[in-house]
């Protein structure tokens, strides 16, 4: 009966999701299978009345079980609709091999409380939450119908949870946590991205994913934050001058973990966003009174670090310590800016992020499709971005967005 065991599994799918299975049906609408030609057209093909008949048969039989009704178009010669009985959904079931719905809600809520214990004190929690609210209201969430990935799912979040401040490798996370170096890229990496924007709190219209993972503390590249400038940095109980590294000097997330800086000899910091930019401007325009720090996107964690150390330091026993941050003239760039001055520098100002800027350089300037139009209106009036309140204007004025390589040429 193979034909059976599509259809009524088909019905099983669409009683589930019904408002009948939880009792809150204020309508009696029957769950039925429609037999046309779109829904079902091995049914309704030239020459195969051999066929048909072998599936008539086998309506006929789920019938007699009590598992359906048919509505006939012609009698037991065409099919025009067939009705669940679903006062026999439970025989259905047990019938197909499958679990009744209920009692996959009752494991499933079983989980995820013990999911939420685990994640306590974190965002997670609340997407935990959030599925128990769906299950004790008999819904099941789509992301809990799959036990296999739900297993998957709260090895990453307690990993994630476990890690703490810690950065780690994309390969790296999902080996030590997943047991696979490649499983969280490939079945996990949108999940997270996804359940991070929704639950996190963090209100960023993200340009790209991986300034979700870099804020999640999970690297899709090893590259390092770039500093150079007058600085003491103390490692291991050595004090070390940075200052003879005129062009530059890389600190990995380990240096930064276990150093600090000392001293901090300049009036301000300019953190930029884009490397060309920073070593075409360190080169060239560094002032000798300035630090100048390359982040390479949203700073996460050990980034932070680095850029609250030099804060910290510079404005220690001074007041008028100035810092900037030059990104590109783009979504990015603004959610950059903002996340930084949010979480680490509540003084920040822009540099060479305004509207007269953006008109200088728009000749270089890149086209915006619909979706990014529609994601830079959504900052106009909002007082998180209120510094680029004009210069937006101008951006939705011309369609066109600005990186910041554009302004070396």
């Amino acid at each position: 009966m193979n034909y059976a065991t599509k259809i009524l599994n088909e019905l099983i799918d669409k009683y589930n999701n019904s408002s009948h299975r939880k009792g809150s049906a204020k309508i009696n609408r029957r769950i039925k299978y429609d037999f046309t030609e779109s829904n079902f057209p091995e049914y309704f093909h030239d020459g195969l009345r051999n066929q048909r008949d072998v599936i008539n048969h086998d309506m006929i039989t789920a019938a007699g079980m009590n598992f359906i009704s048919i509505e006939w178009l012609y009698v037991n010669q065409i099919i025009k609709k067939v009705y669940l009985n679903i006062d026999y959904s439970d025989q259905v079931c047990e019938w197909l091999g499958r679990p009744k719905m209920n009692t996959i809600i009752e494991e499933r809520i079983i989980w995820f409380e013990q999911l939420e214990s685990k994640l306590e004190g974190t965002w997670m929690q609340l997407f935990a939450q959030d599925c128990l609210t769906k299950l004790y209201n008999q819904d099941l969430p789509s992301v809990a119908q799959e036990l296999s990935l739900l297993n998957l799912l709260e090895k990453a979040l307690v990993g994630l949870k476990d890690k703490g401040e810690e950065t780690l490798p994309e390969r790296l996370f999902s080996k030590k946590y997943l047991g696979d170096s490649k499983i969280f890229e490939q079945q996990l990496r949108n999940r997270i991205i996804s359940l991070y924007k929704k639950y996190s709190g963090q209100i960023f219209d993200w340009e790209i994913d991986v300034h979700v993972l870099e804020e999640l503390g999970i690297e899709t590249s090893n590259e390092e934050p770039q500093v150079t400038g007058n600085l003491v940095y103390e490692l291991n109980g050595i004090r070390i001058d940075l200052s003879p590294f005129q062009f530059g000097i890389g600190l990995n997330k380990q240096m930064i973990r276990t150093g600090q800086i000392l001293e901090v000899k300049a009036d301000q910091l300019l953190i930029i966003e884009n490397k060309a930019v920073y070593l075409e401007y360190i080169k060239k325009h560094k002032k000798t009174n300035e630090v100048v720090v390359y982040v390479g996107g949203f700073p996460g964690a050990y980034k932070r670090r680095l850029l609250m150390q030099i804060y910290n330091a510079a404005t220690h026993n001074r007041s008028d310590f100035v810092s900037f941050f030059w990104g590109d003239i783009d979504l990015g760039g603004f959610n950059i800016y903002t996340h930084i001055r949010e979480r680490v520098i509540p003084n920040l100002q822009t540099y060479n992020m305004d509207k007269d800027t953006f008109i200088r350089y728009k000749l270089y300037a890149e086209p915006i499709d619909i979706t990014y139009r529609s994601k830079l209106s959504r900052m106009l009036g909002d007082p998180r971005y209120e510094l680029f309140q004009t210069v937006l204007e101008a951006m939705l004025e011309e369609d066109l967005r600005l990186e910041q390589e554009a302004q070396l040429l």
